[in-house]
């Protein structure tokens, strides 16, 4: 079984948004930092389970991924209703031939990796090339199995053969642990160098993830300004979800992703908690043998395309407990 999650920041984005003030200057504006004001400051606190690495192709859970969005990219963002996302891609374009096993991806060009290296199908190409790597042992090898052959025709195009047509192609590319990484890292447990909207400032496995804005981000909101609008965030590891609670309920973080069902009824009584609620994208997805029972049976497969795989996420954030001018992650 490979699970598949793809991190929901639509809504913390609406959450967030509530208490966004005026608009913010349109990237390149006169003022420089100096006119960065309505939207943009403020740092966010959270509370999370320690991660059990910062490597995404070793990821293993939620805390995990949710950390790794923060300072990485993907080829193929899966967006919140389960599709592909083009505007929050790496990938600017994609296509398929008429056999469905040549995929040709267009890359942005202008994407820099926190150090200024800039990005290009290289980098792409090793990314997925690890993922797939046996001797690498990630948890994807089954997931990118069916890849024969990544090219990569310019610096920012980047061709998939295929063994065999595959209808999921582009959201096994969005899986969670298929992040871009740099080409020339030696050392991806301690160097993290990527293209998200934040730059890892410090970190430390048993306390915290800090977390400062990347200047240079390449994506930008409706109105052309500059994402992130946050100045950083803090992840603060609590592995107790009732240790969690009694931080929100305290003031020491400013909101909470995941929120258990047994705490809503005591959070719902607190009149400085609002609980936001969304369906989630996230998806189990179980590969089963068609040619040996349960799954040669074909009632049996059907039952399972029946199955509810809608995933409820809480999410929770105190108004008044913050200095937040963001309305971004």
């Amino acid at each position: 079984m490979i699970k598949r999650f793809s991190v929901v920041i639509a809504m913390l984005l609406i959450v967030l948004a509530l208490i966004a003030s005026s608009c913010a200057p349109k990237a390149g504006e006169e003022g420089g930092e100096e006119a960065r004001s309505g939207k943009y400051g403020g740092i966010v606190r959270s509370a999370y389970t320690a991660p059990s690495t910062l490597d995404p192709a070793f990821q293993s859970g939620r805390g995990d991924s949710h950390i790794a969005w923060q300072w990485n990219d993907s080829l193929v963002y899966i967006d919140e209703e389960n599709e592909p996302d083009i505007s929050r891609s790496v990938a600017e374009h994609w296509e398929a031939d008429e056999t469905g096993t040549v995929w040709t991806f267009k890359i942005r060009q202008g994407i820099k990796f926190h150090d200024g290296k800039d990005m290009t199908a290289r980098d792409v190409k090793f990314s997925f090339d690890r993922l797939r790597d046996p001797e690498v042992g990630a948890p994807t090898v089954e997931l990118y199995a069916n890849i024969k052959e990544i090219t990569t025709p310019d610096d920012y195009t980047v061709v998939f053969k295929l063994e065999n047509p595959n209808p999921d192609f582009l959201k096994d590319l969005g899986d969670y642990h298929a992040k871009i990484m740099d080409a020339d890292n030696t050392d991806f447990a301690t160097n993290w160098n990527g293209t998200g909207p934040f730059m890892i400032e410090s970190y430390s496995p048993e306390d915290r993830i800090v977390f400062k804005r990347n200047p240079h981000y390449w994506m930008t909101d409706d109105e052309g300004n500059q994402l992130p609008y946050l100045d950083g965030m803090e992840f603060i590891f609590l592995d107790d979800p009732s240790a969690q609670i009694e931080a929100l309920r305290g003031g020491q973080v400013d909101y909470l992703i995941y929120l258990p069902p047994e705490y809503v009824p005591l959070l719902k009584e607190d009149p400085n908690i609002t609980i936001y609620s969304k369906p989630s994208n996230g998806t189990f997805v179980i590969r089963m043998r068609s040619d040996r029972p349960p799954a040669n049976d074909v009632r049996v497969r059907q039952a399972l395309k029946l199955v509810p795989s809608i995933i409820f996420r809480k999410f929770i954030y105190p108004p008044g407990r913050h200095q937040l001018t963001s309305s971004y992650f």
